[in-house]
């Protein structure tokens, strides 16, 4: 029975099956953020034709983690502060999302198999970063595709079968421990050069006035130091407290 049913899926994946296809600009994005030849301003020209994906774009260079003094008002400005790999990224998981549906269809809830392969993804980024044993940017798209073939096999062959129980990938409350020792990691990596940078402006400080234009400067740097630790601790704050 179960050579048979083997079978049959790979018949019908031969026959030309395919799962919905990702957005066009967003592959086209994908493509071309990948060339070092490529400018900003071509970015952004493809980014312009997808009204959704601009606003996704601009909204997150605008965000805490990007924020700057002045706000970002053009998407040229927004993809150099965003810059080409993280813009691919985004891009393909932005397009994976909105390719499938959310909710839940029979046994299956997409949002939640999105919402545990996007962590996933994460997770696979950070270790990768940190063993420097491929690139990070590999391992996170790996991370995110490693259960496409559920969703194949849920579209051929369970989606409609009322007898089937719910689907879930392994929660990620059961591996909190690995997500916490993740961001935990890192938070350490960003804090500890955030330290040295606002230890080294107080003592440029003393060497300047509060009026003068080096004293303004550093007041700035001191700012935006702690702006970006205080978004760390949110980060990494667990249950109402700061770890």
């Amino acid at each position: 029975m179960e050579k048979k049913v083997s079978a049959d899926l790979l018949k019908q994946i031969e026959s030309g099956y395919s799962l919905p296809s990702l957005s066009p600009v967003s592959m086209r994005l994908v493509e071309i953020a990948s060339d070092d030849s490529c400018s900003a301003e071509e970015l952004a020209a493809l980014i312009e034709r997808d009204p959704s994906l601009a606003v996704r774009v601009l909204t997150l260079a605008n965000s805490v983690f990007f924020q700057t003094r002045q706000s970002t008002t053009s998407l040229r400005q927004a993809v150099v502060k965003l810059g080409f790999q993280r813009l691919r990224i985004m891009a393909l998981s932005l397009s994976l999302r909105d390719t499938f549906p959310m909710g839940k269809i029979g046994p299956l809830d997409y949002q939640e198999f999105w919402h545990t392969t996007l962590y996933r993804a994460l997770i696979a980024k950070s270790f990768a970063a940190h063993l420097k044993n491929c690139y990070p940017e590999e391992a996170f798209v790996a991370g995110l595709i490693m259960e496409i073939g559920l969703l194949i096999l849920f579209d051929l062959r369970i989606k409609w079968d009322t007898e089937v129980p719910p689907i879930r990938l392994e929660p990620l409350e059961e591996r909190g421990d690995i997500v916490e020792y993740t961001l935990q990691a890192v938070a350490h990596e960003i804090r500890n050069p955030l330290l040295a940078v606002g230890g080294l402006a107080r003592k440029l400080a003393a060497s300047f006035g509060p009026a003068s234009r080096g004293g303004k400067y550093v007041k700035i740097i001191l700012e935006e130091a702690f702006r970006m630790e205080r978004a760390l601790s949110e980060m990494t704050r667990k249950d109402g407290h700061s770890k």
